[in-house]
């Protein structure tokens, strides 16, 4: 059994409070573990103190964050903080003269090897766990075929940035459903919705956890955890 957390953008408190309530199963998160948030710092190192239980597929924020941050080039780097990468930055420098900051050289590097290290896709046979679902590519009347879908995609902008705009609603979240992958249900996030999108075949699991009543009171704003195969959802408030 496998469960899959949506996007947790540094929602520390928010996240150990959905792990209370869910059963002991394999962890997979669907990327964007950082930024916007609070406590990016704290969520990247809870993810390196439990990788005997938890892993995660990179996200398009923790690309942002690499480009900026390997490249030094000033237009990522200013992109990356408009899409809440300055929140990041401030989680790992505390107040001054703080204990915290004696290592934080050494803290920073394996953060930041540890984001380098997340994969494009976790493929568990018939699950399939991405950041964001997948464009129109290798496609049959079955659905997207993967392993000719990995020979083709775009390893940037297929796994992690793609939605289908055609699908947003009027308030700013999808109605309808992705694309199919073939033989696999599949698991992602990247696109707010204000409840979980489960079908047959697939499910969004992002609802917006740092987004607390963005289209209107009590839409959003919430950490969500999918179990598989039991279908089963766990819900978690913004505490953040």
């Amino acid at each position: 059994m496998t469960i899959a957390i949506g996007d947790v953008h540094g929602c520390y408190k928010t996240l150990l409070a959905l792990l209370k309530k869910l059963p002991d199963d394999e962890i997979v998160f669907t990327g964007d573990l950082i930024d916007r948030g609070p406590d990016s710092m704290k969520v990247v190192r809870w993810m390196l103190g439990h990788q005997d239980i938890a892993s995660s597929v990179i996200g398009n924020h923790e690309q942002m964050a690499i480009s900026s941050l390997t490249t030094g080039i000033l237009n990522n780097m200013m992109h990356w903080i408009e899409q809440g990468g300055l929140n990041t930055l401030i989680s790992y420098y505390p107040k001054e003269n703080s204990k915290e900051n004696i290592n934080k050289p050494n803290i920073y590097k394996s953060h930041l090897n540890f984001l380098k290290n997340l994969p494009l896709y976790i493929d568990k046979g018939d699950l399939l766990i991405t950041h964001s679902s997948l464009p129109y590519m290798g496609i049959t009347s079955e659905g997207i075929d993967f392993e000719k879908f990995k020979k083709i995609a775009n390893p940037v902008e297929d796994y992690t940035w793609h939605r289908e705009d055609s699908f947003l609603g009027s308030e700013g979240w999808m109605t309808e459903l992705p694309n199919k992958v073939r033989d696999k249900f599949h698991i992602y996030g990247h696109t707010s919705v204000d409840k979980p999108l489960v079908s047959s075949y697939s499910a969004n699991i992002d609802t917006g956890c740092i987004h607390l009543n963005r289209y209107g009171p009590n839409t959003l704003g919430n950490l969500t955890a999918f179990q598989y195969p039991e279908m089963k959802i766990f819900t978690q408030k913004c505490l953040d």
